[in-house]
Protein backbone atom coordinates (compact mmCIF):
# COMPACT_ATOMS: atom_id res chain seq x y z
CA UNK A 1 0.00 0.00 0.00
CA UNK A 2 1.26 3.05 -0.92
CA UNK A 3 1.71 6.23 1.48
CA UNK A 4 -1.55 8.56 1.97
CA UNK A 5 -0.52 11.98 0.39
CA UNK A 6 -0.91 14.72 2.74
CA UNK A 7 -2.94 17.49 2.30
CA UNK A 8 -1.04 21.08 1.17
CA UNK A 9 -0.88 23.30 4.34
CA UNK A 10 -2.48 26.99 4.39
CA UNK A 11 0.13 30.12 4.77
CA UNK A 12 -1.67 31.05 8.11
CA UNK A 13 -0.51 27.88 9.53
CA UNK A 14 2.69 27.95 8.06
CA UNK A 15 3.49 31.49 9.71
CA UNK A 16 2.16 29.84 12.76
CA UNK A 17 4.63 26.92 12.45
CA UNK A 18 7.38 29.61 11.51
CA UNK A 19 6.28 31.94 14.77
CA UNK A 20 6.51 28.88 17.05
CA UNK A 21 9.73 27.34 15.54
CA UNK A 22 11.36 30.82 15.81
CA UNK A 23 9.84 31.67 19.44
CA UNK A 24 11.77 28.44 20.81
CA UNK A 25 8.68 27.78 22.34
CA UNK A 26 7.87 23.48 21.88
CA UNK A 27 4.14 22.54 22.13
CA UNK A 28 3.37 20.17 24.84
CA UNK A 29 2.59 16.36 24.24
CA UNK A 30 0.03 14.47 26.21
CA UNK A 31 2.06 11.03 24.60
CA UNK A 32 5.44 13.01 26.63
CA UNK A 33 3.61 13.22 29.72
CA UNK A 34 2.09 9.50 29.35
CA UNK A 35 5.26 8.01 29.09
CA UNK A 36 7.03 10.26 31.68
CA UNK A 37 3.95 8.88 33.91
CA UNK A 38 4.65 5.11 32.75
CA UNK A 39 7.85 5.34 33.31
CA UNK A 40 7.07 6.10 36.66
CA UNK A 41 4.98 4.02 37.23
CA UNK A 42 7.18 0.89 35.83
CA UNK A 43 10.32 2.22 38.08
CA UNK A 44 7.89 1.47 41.12
CA UNK A 45 6.89 -1.81 39.92
CA UNK A 46 10.54 -3.03 38.78
CA UNK A 47 11.19 -2.12 42.57
CA UNK A 48 8.66 -4.56 43.72
CA UNK A 49 11.09 -8.02 42.94
CA UNK A 50 13.89 -6.83 45.33
CA UNK A 51 11.53 -8.12 47.93
CA UNK A 52 10.38 -11.47 46.35
CA UNK A 53 14.56 -12.13 46.16
CA UNK A 54 15.12 -15.25 48.90
CA UNK A 55 16.50 -13.61 52.03
CA UNK A 56 17.62 -15.69 54.52
CA UNK A 57 16.08 -18.81 52.72
CA UNK A 58 12.52 -17.61 52.58
CA UNK A 59 10.98 -17.10 48.58
CA UNK A 60 8.17 -15.30 49.72
CA UNK A 61 7.47 -11.83 49.45
CA UNK A 62 6.20 -9.96 52.91
CA UNK A 63 2.74 -9.55 52.60
CA UNK A 64 3.16 -5.81 54.48
CA UNK A 65 6.11 -4.20 52.22
CA UNK A 66 4.15 -5.31 49.04
CA UNK A 67 0.63 -3.58 50.16
CA UNK A 68 2.98 -0.64 50.83
CA UNK A 69 4.39 -0.68 47.43
CA UNK A 70 1.02 -1.32 45.71
CA UNK A 71 -0.79 2.03 47.35
CA UNK A 72 2.55 3.40 46.20
CA UNK A 73 1.99 2.49 42.48
CA UNK A 74 -1.63 3.65 42.92
CA UNK A 75 -0.70 7.55 44.03
CA UNK A 76 1.58 7.61 40.86
CA UNK A 77 -0.85 6.45 38.88
CA UNK A 78 -3.10 9.43 40.18
CA UNK A 79 -0.50 12.19 39.77
CA UNK A 80 -0.28 10.41 35.90
CA UNK A 81 -3.66 11.34 35.17
CA UNK A 82 -3.72 14.63 36.85
CA UNK A 83 -0.67 15.54 34.63
CA UNK A 84 -2.37 14.53 31.24
CA UNK A 85 -5.53 16.44 32.42
CA UNK A 86 -2.98 19.79 32.84
CA UNK A 87 -0.88 19.13 29.55
CA UNK A 88 -4.64 18.87 27.89
CA UNK A 89 -5.41 22.62 29.26
CA UNK A 90 -2.14 23.99 28.16
CA UNK A 91 -2.38 22.51 24.87
CA UNK A 92 -6.47 24.11 24.34
CA UNK A 93 -4.70 27.29 25.36
CA UNK A 94 -1.53 27.20 23.29
CA UNK A 95 -4.38 26.53 20.76
CA UNK A 96 -6.46 29.78 21.33
CA UNK A 97 -3.41 31.51 21.60
CA UNK A 98 -2.04 30.63 18.23
CA UNK A 99 -5.15 30.80 16.27
CA UNK A 100 -5.86 34.73 17.54
CA UNK A 101 -2.56 35.39 16.45
CA UNK A 102 -3.27 33.70 12.84
CA UNK A 103 -6.73 36.14 12.97
CA UNK A 104 -4.53 39.00 13.46
CA UNK A 105 -1.83 37.76 10.99
CA UNK A 106 -4.90 37.89 8.39
CA UNK A 107 -5.91 41.29 8.85
CA UNK A 108 -2.55 42.84 8.77
CA UNK A 109 -2.26 41.19 5.38
CA UNK A 110 -5.38 42.34 4.51
CA UNK A 111 -4.92 45.74 5.63
CA UNK A 112 -1.19 45.70 3.72
CA UNK A 113 -3.06 44.51 0.49
CA UNK A 114 -5.37 47.67 0.36
CA UNK A 115 -2.64 49.70 0.74
CA UNK A 116 -0.74 48.44 -1.72
CA UNK A 117 -3.62 48.56 -3.73
CA UNK A 118 -4.51 52.39 -3.24
CA UNK A 119 -0.73 52.84 -4.46
CA UNK A 120 -0.14 55.04 -0.98
CA UNK A 121 -0.06 54.84 2.60
CA UNK A 122 -2.52 56.59 4.97
CA UNK A 123 -1.81 59.91 5.54
CA UNK A 124 -0.63 60.97 9.06
CA UNK A 125 -3.72 62.66 11.43
CA UNK A 126 -3.01 66.33 11.47
CA UNK A 127 -2.69 68.29 14.78
CA UNK A 128 -5.13 70.21 16.21
CA UNK A 129 -4.30 74.18 16.18
CA UNK A 130 -4.30 76.23 18.58
CA UNK A 131 -6.57 79.14 18.86
CA UNK A 132 -4.87 82.59 17.94
CA UNK A 133 -5.38 85.67 20.48
CA UNK A 134 -6.47 88.65 18.72
CA UNK A 135 -4.12 90.59 16.32
CA UNK A 136 -1.81 87.63 16.65
CA UNK A 137 -1.69 84.96 13.30
CA UNK A 138 -3.06 81.46 13.92
CA UNK A 139 0.39 79.84 12.54
CA UNK A 140 2.34 81.87 15.49
CA UNK A 141 1.89 80.18 18.49
CA UNK A 142 2.40 83.11 21.62
CA UNK A 143 5.36 81.59 23.98
CA UNK A 144 4.19 82.01 27.54
CA UNK A 145 7.33 81.43 29.82
CA UNK A 146 6.99 84.23 32.66
CA UNK A 147 4.54 85.17 35.28
CA UNK A 148 2.89 88.53 36.78
CA UNK A 149 1.32 88.59 40.02
CA UNK A 150 -0.90 91.52 40.81
CA UNK A 151 -3.56 92.44 43.33
CA UNK A 152 -7.16 93.78 43.25
CA UNK A 153 -9.91 95.37 45.67
CA UNK A 154 -13.70 95.45 45.18
CA UNK A 155 -15.78 97.33 47.68
CA UNK A 156 -19.49 97.39 48.07
CA UNK A 157 -20.83 100.57 49.88
CA UNK A 158 -24.34 99.83 51.47
CA UNK A 159 -26.31 102.05 53.93
CA UNK A 160 -26.81 100.10 57.14
CA UNK A 161 -30.98 99.36 57.60
CA UNK A 162 -29.90 97.23 61.21
CA UNK A 163 -29.22 98.72 64.15
CA UNK A 164 -27.88 96.67 67.17
CA UNK A 165 -28.09 98.35 70.91
CA UNK A 166 -27.59 97.84 74.39
CA UNK A 167 -29.89 98.67 77.32
CA UNK A 168 -28.89 98.45 81.30
CA UNK A 169 -30.86 98.81 84.64
CA UNK A 170 -29.39 99.14 87.98
CA UNK A 171 -30.82 98.42 91.34
CA UNK A 172 -29.15 99.44 95.04
CA UNK A 173 -30.43 97.90 97.81
CA UNK A 174 -28.84 96.75 101.72
CA UNK A 175 -28.86 93.11 100.40
CA UNK A 176 -27.42 91.45 97.77
CA UNK A 177 -30.93 89.53 97.34
CA UNK A 178 -33.21 92.57 97.64
CA UNK A 179 -30.77 94.42 95.12
CA UNK A 180 -30.89 91.70 92.72
CA UNK A 181 -35.05 91.25 93.12
CA UNK A 182 -34.81 95.20 92.49
CA UNK A 183 -32.99 94.70 89.61
CA UNK A 184 -34.72 91.85 88.08
CA UNK A 185 -38.23 93.82 88.34
CA UNK A 186 -36.45 96.62 86.33
CA UNK A 187 -35.73 94.46 83.70
CA UNK A 188 -38.43 92.65 83.38
CA UNK A 189 -40.48 96.08 83.18
CA UNK A 190 -37.48 97.07 80.33
CA UNK A 191 -38.03 94.18 78.08
CA UNK A 192 -41.64 95.19 78.33
CA UNK A 193 -41.52 97.95 76.87
CA UNK A 194 -39.17 96.85 74.56
CA UNK A 195 -41.56 94.15 72.98
CA UNK A 196 -44.26 96.71 72.79
CA UNK A 197 -42.17 98.66 70.65
CA UNK A 198 -42.18 96.87 67.63
CA UNK A 199 -39.14 94.67 68.69
CA UNK A 200 -39.60 90.67 67.93
CA UNK A 201 -38.79 88.61 70.92
CA UNK A 202 -36.01 86.72 69.05
CA UNK A 203 -34.05 90.07 68.18
CA UNK A 204 -33.97 90.09 72.01
CA UNK A 205 -31.79 88.71 74.65
CA UNK A 206 -30.07 88.87 78.43
CA UNK A 207 -25.76 90.15 77.26
CA UNK A 208 -25.02 91.09 81.22
CA UNK A 209 -26.30 90.09 84.99
CA UNK A 210 -24.23 91.36 87.99
CA UNK A 211 -23.71 91.65 91.31
CA UNK A 212 -21.60 94.03 93.34
CA UNK A 213 -21.03 95.38 96.37
CA UNK A 214 -20.71 99.02 97.62
CA UNK A 215 -17.54 99.84 99.94
CA UNK A 216 -17.78 102.70 102.35
CA UNK A 217 -14.32 104.08 102.19
CA UNK A 218 -14.04 107.61 104.28
CA UNK A 219 -11.76 106.49 106.74
CA UNK A 220 -8.03 106.06 105.40
CA UNK A 221 -6.85 103.69 108.11
CA UNK A 222 -9.89 101.77 108.80
CA UNK A 223 -11.05 98.43 106.47
CA UNK A 224 -13.65 99.35 103.85
CA UNK A 225 -16.90 98.42 105.12
CA UNK A 226 -20.11 97.08 102.73
CA UNK A 227 -22.79 99.64 102.98
CA UNK A 228 -24.75 98.49 99.89
CA UNK A 229 -25.12 96.21 97.45
CA UNK A 230 -25.64 96.90 93.51
CA UNK A 231 -27.38 95.07 90.74
CA UNK A 232 -27.93 95.15 87.17
CA UNK A 233 -28.75 93.58 83.74
CA UNK A 234 -28.35 94.74 80.09
CA UNK A 235 -30.32 93.61 77.22
CA UNK A 236 -29.03 93.21 73.54
CA UNK A 237 -31.43 94.57 70.89
CA UNK A 238 -31.57 94.16 67.34
CA UNK A 239 -33.85 96.73 65.91
CA UNK A 240 -34.48 96.23 62.01
CA UNK A 241 -35.85 99.75 61.22
CA UNK A 242 -33.17 102.31 62.08
CA UNK A 243 -36.20 105.23 61.86
CA UNK A 244 -37.34 103.61 64.89
CA UNK A 245 -34.42 103.79 67.63
CA UNK A 246 -35.42 106.84 68.87
CA UNK A 247 -38.91 106.12 70.14
CA UNK A 248 -37.15 102.98 71.36
CA UNK A 249 -34.81 104.67 73.30
CA UNK A 250 -37.84 106.57 74.60
CA UNK A 251 -39.87 103.68 75.64
CA UNK A 252 -36.69 102.04 77.42
CA UNK A 253 -35.67 105.40 79.58
CA UNK A 254 -39.46 105.45 80.67
CA UNK A 255 -39.33 101.92 82.21
CA UNK A 256 -36.49 102.72 84.23
CA UNK A 257 -33.03 102.11 81.75
CA UNK A 258 -30.60 103.17 83.40
CA UNK A 259 -27.91 102.93 80.58
CA UNK A 260 -28.12 102.83 76.33
CA UNK A 261 -24.40 101.76 74.93
CA UNK A 262 -22.64 99.27 72.34
CA UNK A 263 -24.97 101.36 69.23
CA UNK A 264 -23.70 99.26 66.17
CA UNK A 265 -24.97 98.81 62.33
CA UNK A 266 -25.29 96.56 60.41
CA UNK A 267 -26.31 95.49 56.31
CA UNK A 268 -28.97 93.10 56.12
CA UNK A 269 -27.44 91.41 52.98
CA UNK A 270 -24.21 91.49 53.66
CA UNK A 271 -23.16 88.20 52.15
CA UNK A 272 -24.44 89.27 49.12
CA UNK A 273 -22.48 92.36 49.39
CA UNK A 274 -19.31 90.90 49.83
CA UNK A 275 -19.83 87.94 47.15
CA UNK A 276 -20.02 91.03 44.92
CA UNK A 277 -17.32 92.46 46.48
CA UNK A 278 -15.32 89.50 45.57
CA UNK A 279 -16.14 89.38 42.11
CA UNK A 280 -15.22 92.94 41.54
CA UNK A 281 -11.98 92.06 43.05
CA UNK A 282 -11.27 89.56 40.63
CA UNK A 283 -11.92 91.74 37.81
CA UNK A 284 -9.76 94.41 38.86
CA UNK A 285 -6.80 91.81 39.34
CA UNK A 286 -7.46 90.83 36.19
CA UNK A 287 -7.66 94.35 34.84
CA UNK A 288 -4.44 95.57 36.58
CA UNK A 289 -2.33 92.57 34.85
CA UNK A 290 -4.13 93.46 31.33
CA UNK A 291 -2.59 97.20 31.82
CA UNK A 292 1.01 95.65 32.62
CA UNK A 293 0.80 93.44 30.07
CA UNK A 294 0.23 96.08 28.04
CA UNK A 295 2.70 98.57 28.70
CA UNK A 296 5.81 95.73 28.64
CA UNK A 297 4.43 94.83 24.96
CA UNK A 298 2.90 91.66 25.91
CA UNK A 299 -0.10 89.95 26.37
CA UNK A 300 -2.48 87.75 29.74
CA UNK A 301 -2.31 84.30 29.38
CA UNK A 302 -3.58 81.94 31.49
CA UNK A 303 -4.40 82.28 35.38
CA UNK A 304 -1.78 80.15 37.08
CA UNK A 305 -3.28 81.28 41.28
CA UNK A 306 -5.76 82.97 42.09
CA UNK A 307 -6.76 83.44 46.18
CA UNK A 308 -8.45 86.03 48.33
CA UNK A 309 -6.24 87.69 51.00
CA UNK A 310 -8.29 89.56 52.90
CA UNK A 311 -11.71 90.93 53.75
CA UNK A 312 -12.78 94.01 55.63
CA UNK A 313 -16.21 94.88 57.35
CA UNK A 314 -17.09 97.96 59.32
CA UNK A 315 -17.46 96.97 63.09
CA UNK A 316 -19.67 98.79 65.97
CA UNK A 317 -20.12 102.12 66.11
CA UNK A 318 -20.55 102.88 69.61
CA UNK A 319 -22.17 106.33 70.30
CA UNK A 320 -22.61 105.61 74.34
CA UNK A 321 -20.85 103.82 76.83
CA UNK A 322 -22.61 103.55 79.94
CA UNK A 323 -23.73 107.04 80.48
CA UNK A 324 -27.05 107.98 82.36
CA UNK A 325 -29.88 108.46 79.95
CA UNK A 326 -32.07 111.95 80.00
CA UNK A 327 -35.77 110.70 79.57
CA UNK A 328 -36.56 114.05 77.99
CA UNK A 329 -33.93 114.15 75.55
CA UNK A 330 -34.14 110.89 74.37
CA UNK A 331 -37.35 111.32 71.57
CA UNK A 332 -35.46 113.77 69.48
CA UNK A 333 -32.34 111.64 69.54
CA UNK A 334 -31.03 111.62 65.68
CA UNK A 335 -29.59 108.88 64.59
CA UNK A 336 -26.87 108.88 61.82
CA UNK A 337 -26.03 105.64 59.66
CA UNK A 338 -24.12 106.70 57.15
CA UNK A 339 -23.00 104.44 54.68
CA UNK A 340 -20.77 101.02 55.36
CA UNK A 341 -18.01 99.56 52.57
CA UNK A 342 -17.58 96.41 52.09
CA UNK A 343 -13.81 95.36 50.50
CA UNK A 344 -12.45 92.07 49.36
CA UNK A 345 -8.88 91.58 47.79
CA UNK A 346 -7.69 88.92 45.92
CA UNK A 347 -4.00 87.92 44.44
CA UNK A 348 -3.84 86.79 40.88
CA UNK A 349 -0.71 85.03 39.22
CA UNK A 350 -1.42 84.87 35.37
CA UNK A 351 1.08 83.76 32.68
CA UNK A 352 2.75 86.27 31.08
CA UNK A 353 2.92 85.98 26.98
CA UNK A 354 4.96 86.94 23.83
Amino acid sequence: MSPRSLPPRSAPSRRADRRASSSGVATPSALSVIVVGALLVSGVAMSLPAFAQPQGGKAELRREAREEWLEEAEAAGDRLQKAIKAAGREAETLDARISKAQEADEALGAKLQLAQAAGSQPAPRPAPERPAREGRPAAEAPQCRGRLVVEGEGIETATPDVLRVSFGADARAEGPGEALAQASEAVKALLDAVLAAGVAKEDVSTTQVNLNPVYDRSERNAAPEIVAWEAGSSLAVTLKDVSKFGALATAATEAGATSISGVSFAVSDEKDRLEAARQAAVKAALARAELLAGAADARVGAILELSETGISMPGPRPMFARAAVAESAMADMPIAEGAQELRATVTATVELCQ
